[in-house]
Formats: C-alpha cells, sequence, structure tokens
C-alpha cells in the first residue's frame, strides 16, 4: 500500500518534495516517542531501529551491528579508513561530512544557537540536542535501561558509552603523549586540552577561577557561589552540592565500606594513593618554583613558600590598601567589606556573618541537633587535631580515614543496620514525634507496661522510650525487649544499658526459629502473656526486600498476634530502589525478590489492609510526614 498525501495528487512528486522540505512538514509522528518525520518510511525505519533495537547491517571488518546502511558506511570509512576530508580553517578540526563540519562551524565558532526549548527557552546549536533536553529534562524520560544494572539513560548513546565503560570496563582512547587511557573521547579531549596545552578556557565572573570545561564552571557557581545542594542522602537527609559527594559519603558513612587497601584501610581512593605515593614511595610532587625544594603534600609546599620566601601580596585593595595573595581573595574582601556588605543572620540567634559559608558553619555547629564525628558518645565539630577513639576498641588515631577494619558495616546495605544511624536521627528527636498519650492509654490493668522493640540497633531509642512511657504511666512498672539480628549493635546496646532490670536486648531474627523461645521467656519473666506494645520503626522494608511479600503478610501477622498496640513506620517505595542501589554499590549482590514483590506504591496503604482487615485492628492515629517523608502509624487490636 502506498501512502499519498492530498498534495502529492495535486502537485505530484516534485511538488510534494517542495512541500515537505522547504516547509519543513513532517507529518508523520512516532507513536513512542512522538518524534516526527516527512516520511512515513522514516517512521518505520525509527521505530525498527530505535525502539525494537534492531542492527540489520553487519559491517565485515569488526562485526559492528548497524540500525542504517548509512551509518554503516560512515563508519567503515571514519573508522576503518581513517578518511576524514573536511577540514575546519579555523581551528583544523577534521570531520567525515561536510555536513559535520557546517555544524562544528555554526556552532562553535559562530556561535549560533537556533533551536530553542518551548518550555525554558534554552537554546542549541543542534535540532537533535533541543529534542533530546525536551524528552529527557522536560518530560522526565530515560526509554534506555542497562540490562546489567537497571541505570536508565536519556540516549541510547549514552547508554552504549556507560555499558563500555563501567561493565566491560573499555578504554579505548589513548592519550598519544602519556599514553594515559580514557573511556570517552571527551575526557581524552579534556585531558590533553588542560594537562598537556595547560588550557583552562572557561573563567568564573565572579571569583576569576578557571576551569577546562564550561560544565565545570557552571558546577562551580552553582555550589560555591549560589550555595545550591541539590542532592540529598536518602539515609539521613544531609545535602551535597555534587552528586559524587553524595555517593562517597554513603558509601563510607552508612555503608562503612573502605574499598582501598595498602595494609590499612581507606575510604577514599584518592587518601589511599597520597598514603602510599608519599609513606610507600616517598615520592615529592610538589617543587617550590624558587627554590626548587620538593615536598610530599600541597600544604606544605603552601607553607614554605609563605614562611621562607614571605609569598607577595600583588593585590591591593584601592578603598584600605589590604594586600592579598590572589586575586580571588581581593575580590572576596570587596564584595564583603566595601561592595554594599549585606551581613547575613541566622535565624536561630539572629548572629551576623559575613558570607554563607561562616553562617553554616555556625548552625552546623551550634544549632544542629547532632554533629558530624562521634567516637565512644562524643561528638565533635571539626576533625582538626582531636584524638579519635573507634568505638570497637581503644586506640588514638588522628584520622577517620584509619579507623579500626571491623567498624565497617556488614549488614548495613542488606539488613538497614547502620552503626551510625542515631547520629542522624538522634532518638531524643524521634520520640517527641510520637503519640505517647494514646500509647499510654492502656486497657492493660496490671502493674506492667511490657514493649517489644523490633530493629533496636544500638537501643538509643529503644531506652529513650523506656524513659518517656515511665514518665507518662508513673504508676506502671515499664519493661522493653529490644530485639536486632547484628550482633554488634546488640553488644554496642548491652554495654551503654543503665536499666538492665527492666530493659533487656537480644541478638535475634524474627524469623528464625529461636524467636518464640525468646519472646515467651521475656513475657513470663514479668508475668504477662503479651506485649501491650509493639515499636516497628524503620524495618517493614528490610523485611519486605530479604522475605518479599509473603514474609511482610507473616510478620504483620506475627507482630499483630502478640500485641495489644502496634507503632509502625513503613518506608515509602522509592526508598526500596535506593535500597538496591545501595547494595549494588557496596559489591554485595542483589535484591532477588524486589522485582517479583506485588506489594508496592503506597506501602502505609498495604499495611493498613493487612492490619485492618485481616488482623482486625484499627488505626488510632497516622502522623503528618516527618523529615525524611515518612508516616508514624498506630494500630490497636478492636476485639
Amino acid at each position: 500500500m502506498i501512502w499519498r498525501r492530498e498534495a502529492d495528487s495535486q502537485l505530484g512528486v516534485e511538488g510534494t518534495n517542495e512541500i515537505f522540505f522547504h516547509e519543513g512538514r513532517k507529518d508523520y509522528a512516532c507513536d513512542k516517542c512522538e518524534r516526527k518525520f516527512s516520511k512515513k518510511k522514516s517512521v518505520f525505519i525509527h521505530i525498527k531501529t530505535v525502539h525494537e533495537g534492531l542492527r540489520d547491517f553487519l559491517c565485515d571488518k569488526c562485526e559492528r551491528k548497524f540500525g542504517y546502511k548509512s551509518t554503516l558506511l560512515v563508519h567503515q570509512r571514519m573508522v576503518h579508513e581513517g578518511r576524514k576530508d573536511f577540514a575546519c580553517n579555523k581551528c583544523e578540526k577534521k570531520f567525515g561530512f561536510l555536513s559535520h563540519l557546517t555544524k562544528h562551524q555554526k556552532t562553535v565558532h559562530e556561535g549560533r544557537r537556533d533551536y530553542g526549548c518551548d518550555s525554558c527557552e534554552k537554546k542549541f546549536g543542534q535540532k537533535r540536542d533541543s529534542f533530546h533536553h525536551q524528552k529527557t529534562v522536560h518530560k522526565g524520560r530515560k526509554d534506555y535501561a542497562c540490562d546489567w544494572c537497571e541505570k536508565k539513560f536519556g540516549l541510547s548513546s549514552n547508554l552504549t558509552k556507560h555499558q563500555k565503560t563501567v561493565h566491560e570496563g573499555r578504554k579505548d582512547f589513548a592519550c598519544k603523549s602519556c599514553e594515559k587511557k580514557f573511556g570517552q573521547k571527551r575526557d581524552l579531549l579534556y585531558h590533553q586540552k588542560t594537562v598537556h596545552e595547560g588550557r583552562k578556557d572557561f573563567a568564573c565572573n565572579m571569583c576569576q577561577k578557571k576551569f577546562g570545561e564550561r560544565r565545570n564552571l557552571i558546577r562551580h557557581q552553582n555550589t560555591v557561589h549560589e550555595g545550591r545542594k541539590d542532592y540529598a542522602c536518602d539515609v539521613c537527609e544531609k545535602k551535597f552540592g555534587l552528586k559524587w559527594l553524595m555517593i562517597q559519603h554513603q558509601k563510607t558513612v552508612h555503608e562503612g565500606r573502605k574499598d582501598y587497601a595498602c595494609e590499612e584501610a581507606f575510604a577514599l581512593e584518592s587518601s589511599m594513593i597520597e598514603h602510599r605515593n608519599t609513606i610507600h614511595n616517598e615520592q615529592k610532587n610538589y617543587e617550590c618554583d624558587k627554590c626548587e625544594q620538593k615536598f610530599e603534600f600541597r600544604s606544605h609546599l603552601s607553607r614554605h613558600q609563605i614562611s621562607e620566601h614571605k609569598a607577595r601580596k600583588d593585590f591591593a585593595c584601592d578603598k584600605c590598601e589590604e594586600k592579598f595573595l590572589k586575586k580571588s581573595s581581593l575580590l572576596t574582601h570587596q564584595k564583603l567589606v566595601h561592595k554594599d556588605r549585606e551581613d547575613l543572620t541566622c535565624n536561630k540567634c539572629k548572629k551576623k556573618f559575613e558570607n554563607k559559608s561562616i553562617l553554616h558553619k555556625h548552625k552546623k555547629t551550634f544549632h544542629e541537633v547532632f554533629k558530624d564525628y562521634l567516637f565512644y558518645g562524643l561528638r565533635f565539630d571539626q576533625r582538626s587535631t582531636l584524638q579519635y577513639e573507634c568505638l570497637f576498641s581503644t586506640f588514638p588515631i588522628m584520622s577517620d580515614d584509619k579507623l579500626h577494619p571491623s567498624a565497617g558495616e556488614p549488614g548495613a546495605s542488606r539488613y538497614g543496620n547502620f552503626c551510625n544511624y542515631y547520629q542522624f536521627h538522634p532518638a531524643e528527636v524521634r520520640v517527641k514525634q510520637l503519640p505517647l498519650d494514646l500509647l499510654s492509654s492502656t486497657e492493660n490493668d496490671g502493674k506492667k507496661f511490657v514493649a517489644l522493640d523490633i530493629g533496636c540497633n544500638a537501643g538509643n531509642l529503644t531506652v529513650e522510650l523506656h524513659k518517656c512511657l515511665s514518665e507518662k504511666l508513673p504508676d506502671k512498672e515499664i519493661a522493653i525487649l529490644g530485639i536486632d539480628l547484628d550482633p554488634t549493635l546488640i553488644e554496642r546496646a548491652r554495654e551503654q544499658n543503665t536499666r538492665p532490670e527492666s530493659i533487656a536486648f537480644e541478638c535475634l531474627d524474627f524469623f528464625s526459629d529461636e524467636r518464640e523461645n525468646v519472646l515467651a521467656a521475656f513475657l513470663q519473666r514479668h508475668g504477662v502473656d503479651e506485649f501491650d506494645a509493639t515499636f516497628c520503626f524503620s524495618v517493614t522494608m528490610w523485611i519486605h526486600l530479604n522475605h518479599g511479600d509473603a514474609g511482610l503478610e507473616r510478620f504483620l501477622g506475627d507482630v499483630a498476634r502478640r500485641s495489644r498496640m502496634i507503632l509502625i513506620e513503613p518506608q515509602p517505595w522509592k526508598c526500596y530502589r535506593n535500597a538496591a542501589r545501595r547494595l549494588k554499590r557496596a559489591r554485595a549482590g542483589d535484591f532477588p525478590l524486589l522485582d517479583g514483590l506485588k506489594l508496592k506504591g503506597d506501602m502505609v496503604e498495604h499495611v493498613e489492609r493487612i492490619l485492618t482487615v485481616e488482623w482486625a485492628f484499627e488505626r488510632l492515629h497516622a502522623s503528618e510526614e516527618n523529615d525524611w517523608q515518612r508516616k508514624l502509624l498506630l494500630y490497636k487490636r478492636s476485639r
């Protein structure tokens, strides 16, 4: 069947071409991605190659396959014959096609951006870039998933690069000057430009710092001058300006990973390399340009230049004559001190500060609930020169890169046993969110209130619960059993337990055969046959991921059989994917049951259905979402 538009019969083929190509008409749209084409044949080819992934054209030299014959011919001519016949007369860059040269000259040398985005008015040099921008940024589409790690991409080319460099470990681009190899051509070009040519073409208009790539300049301006922190940790909600810093934080802080070893363990590759170069290889890579003395560290070189050569301060302020080593320091000084200075005020204590970094440091030190460095219960704001003590053995160290090897968290990624959980979610803050009035309104006429805390971690919240319930129920004796499957956390909880007569901690997997004996023994010890309340804080996801839908339903049923009331905090569905990514980064495998789960989406709704419909509990309370977007739900047995 031949498709002919109305213009075909009126104008003939020649007239049709004039309409389609000179007026730019594209009447055929792909029903999968809405991209439009001027010919129906082009739609078929597009669907076949892009959406169905067919590659019918095989290169007889390297067996690589292509979706288009024209692409195969380009590949053979440029890769195997090495032909690039069209050279730019301005930068001598060569191209295999005249059209590529023309695009290069228009976009790079003339700076033309002829294609604008309808949504944000951003402009692009090529139409395909505008199309990709709209699809990935405004529509949020990522149609290409890696079949190895499930990471998704907006462009098939980015997926191919990812698979080649990450999973295949290929580095096909070698530097001719130093033979260093790279996975992507742009990284090679950046290396050659910045390392061998010393070029940094992009300068910040605020501090004059220079960069080799525009994207690095934009990132610098966003994070340093605008203070943007767009990447939040899904475990502790701490925010970062750069994605790699967030990933590094999750790996080292929450997963306890130290992937780089040199007799000692290091959390960061850079720390290990510096240690190896300076301690073992005795390298001194930083040379003074005045006396040629060499140093192991850049900071030592700077200290030497200031003390020995009295580093010149050539940049003087024209208003107060203060001098500076760098022009950037002078500009910052003028902006803060002399030019319409606007002090930043702390919203907690109204103290004023010169810039954002000092204000942020003040807030973090004096007003935040927790500090950044926690050792043996003592919290510190900065590492500086403090003697640290490891939580697992006592010995003074000067760097958190060299913590005791056993301080890692082998169960963190798979079971959520984060050893520093309460550093980021302090127990005294969490307990304020609980409906203690409803919890304490028990119908138990006895002299005791007996509770179970499942997934108690190191016991901080268990102890705080005991304290608050004792205040709410002064006439009752409070007894709480905390259980967790991590022996290290339970050992720590026992060491810190100041009320062993009324608080007990047991290392117990809730799905083990020992459970009934342990729970029954605790209940018998306190003369009751069931728990007045069971606390399930942030445990449902880990049970669901490791035991499946049936495991989650069984868990809730077993809790319901033993409890008058249940206080539960289900993790939202988005946390499941985050947990899976963390597990893969930790090289600890995956959650094999994740893809087969039927209970997904609104986990609060699923928990509610199981407890109310299947176990006849009624909901007494549902809190607002807390800082990490979770609700606390309180249920009571209705019969």
